[in-house]
């Protein structure tokens, strides 16, 4: 990543009790099920996870291997939105995480849903 700034890379654990910790953004990497932080907040995300799937807005629900997601959400103690990014496996996970801008200042939609499928064929 380059721009504005470098990021600092915390573990969930050393990070989640110490507010202190964040001055402007913040990226979770994994749900739930993998992160301390994101469990903490899971209530207040537009995406609900299950196993092996997650679903936005309890509309659209995306299941199956390699299924990956990166979204904005809330936060309850920090000055700004989150950044999650999660996977329905190591796969999914692995896409989404190809998916974070390289740089401040680019466009994002609120939501990306990607599969092993996006990188090949892109976005549309």
């Amino acid at each position: 990543m380059y721009g504005r700034g470098s990021p600092r890379i915390i573990s969930d654990i050393n990070f989640c009790g110490n507010s202190t910790n964040i001055s402007s953004a913040a990226i979770f990497i994994g749900g739930p099920h993998m992160n301390l932080c994101s469990s903490l907040v899971q209530n207040i995300m537009p995406v609900s996870f299950e196993d092996s799937s997650f679903t936005i807005d309890d509309d659209l629900t995306y299941s199956g291997q390699c299924q990956g997601i990166i979204f904005l959400s809330p936060s309850h103690n920090l000055p700004t939105f989150i950044a999650v990014v999660a996977g329905t496996d190591s796969c999914g996970l692995r896409e989404a995480i190809k998916s974070i801008p390289n740089r401040s200042g680019e466009e994002v939609p609120d939501y990306l849903g990607v599969s092993n499928l996006y990188s090949s064929l892109g976005s549309g």
